[in-house]
């Protein structure tokens, strides 16, 4: 139940480090309670997962982020979110390292499945982007 309500929204966010770091805190904070356990007790976080039978949270927001990717390639040129997507920005950066953007966050997963953004455009356009899904639960990503 509480996934639900904590990736709400979560097609739309940019994924930075920080964020995946707070999401892992909360959805392992939410599974050592499941299954009645503190982190006194030392248990690894995959153990307490596989105790509790869930699949990762980030898994989880970037299977959304991609079916949203998929979406915004297959929608006609003419819907606002498309040209929301394919319109770039013309006034002056601000000073400092460039935010994260959802694009951004979007290319980071692709890459670590071994996709690039043109060729998962065309897979999601055939509607045959399905990266995410692995037998094993996993998300199947390199580290």
């Amino acid at each position: 139940m509480f996934l639900i309500t904590l990736t709400y929204q979560c097609q739309t966010w940019p994924l930075t480090q920080g964020l995946k770091n707070k999401l892992v805190t909360c959805e392992m904070r939410c599974l050592r309670k499941a299954v009645n356990k503190t982190r006194l007790d030392k248990i690894r976080n995959e153990v307490i997962r596989a105790q509790a039978g869930a699949t990762p949270v980030l898994q989880h927001v970037e299977n959304q982020q991609i079916k949203l990717f998929g979406h915004l390639m297959r929608m006609a040129t003419d819907q606002p979110a498309h040209r929301a997507y394919n319109s770039r920005y013309s006034g002056k950066r601000p000073r400092g390292r460039p935010r994260q953007r959802w694009s951004d966050s979007v290319a980071d997963t692709l890459k670590g499945h071994n996709k690039s953004l043109c060729v998962a455009s065309y897979l999601a356009v055939e509607r045959r982007l399905d990266l995410l899904a692995t037998p094993d639960g996993t998300s199947g990503r390199k580290k």
